[in-house]
């Protein structure tokens, strides 16, 4: 019946779906919350005395996840980050392309970082080669087989292509590729080598992480084209657009206030998930 409740119904007043009313017991029988708290406090006791099974806490992703809570891998993959949909560590797998975009500030050199260390604990006998365009902190990380910055890192891209010449043996990382600022080399004199490197290391099954702005990765150069092909990689703070302009992959209604810096929108080849990288504490 549509004429049993009302806005001046008591609280507590309701329906069942048989169509009776019904009103809701108060524990404690009094209205005054102190006095509630009081008497769920006895009910709570009283059955936990009974060994009542105890309901799982409701979790929620924290503001900032820190790399020490987090496993050294994820079933023998290198440990992307923590999801957001089951709060548990997920990995990723070491090989192909792998794009990391998002806007200024949202996380993206602390993204490659990460995913650089989380790689290299799971092949510590992988060579590790970096290239940018200008110098940062991550180029600074110990541990690099070859590192360079600027008109250097042409020559370096041709140097090192016999890394990436061979396929990867079946199930071990040998060999990795860290860009950061690609998108920065276009129309550059290491744009050319760049190119076949990364072809390279696609086509052979190797490891590019690839880093640069959201705004950049959208036109259509060989050197991008070719990152973008793999349809995998993460959006930092999404706003949209970027999923199918970068990664040609449909991402869910989003808003940029629920994604704190390091989290993300992870795409591979189609399916999307929530993921929060942790933040990489050095020294």
């Amino acid at each position: 019946p549509r004429d049993v409740l009302a806005a001046t119904s008591p609280p507590g007043r309701g329906m069942t779906d048989g169509g009776l009313e019904l009103q809701v017991a108060v524990v404690g029988g009094t209205a005054v919350p102190v006095e509630q708290v009081s008497a769920l406090a006895r009910l709570a006791a009283d059955l936990r005395g009974r060994a009542t099974a105890v309901a799982p806490p409701v979790r929620r992703a924290p503001e900032l996840v820190r790399s020490e809570d987090l496993p050294e891998h994820v079933r023998g993959r290198p440990v992307l980050g923590l999801a957001v949909d089951t709060l548990e560590p997920v990995g990723f797998e070491p090989a192909g392309t792998f794009l990391v975009t998002g806007p200024p500030g949202s996380g993206r050199s602390n993204a490659v970082h990460w995913l650089t260390d989380a790689v290299a604990r799971v092949a510590p006998n992988a060579r590790l080669v970096h290239l940018g365009t200008r110098r940062t902190a991550l180029a600074g990380r110990a541990g690099w087989h070859r590192s360079a910055t600027g008109d250097d890192a042409a020559e370096v891209a041709r140097s090192v292509a016999a890394l990436f010449t061979d396929p990867a043996p079946e199930g071990r990382t040998t060999a990795v590729l860290v860009v950061e600022d690609l998108p920065d080399f276009l129309a550059g004199p290491a744009e050319t080598a760049l190119t076949e490197l990364i072809k390279k290391v696609r086509r052979n099954g190797h490891l590019l992480l690839a880093e640069g702005e959201s705004s950049a990765w959208t036109a259509p150069w060989p050197l991008l084209t070719e990152v973008r092909a793999g349809r995998r990689g993460l959006v930092l703070q999404p706003d949209g657009p970027e999923g199918e302009a970068v990664l040609r992959t449909l991402f869910p209604r989003v808003r940029r206030t629920d994604f704190p810096p390091g989290r993300a929108l992870v795409a591979d080849r189609g399916h999307v998930r929530p993921v929060h990288l942790p933040l990489v504490v050095s020294g």
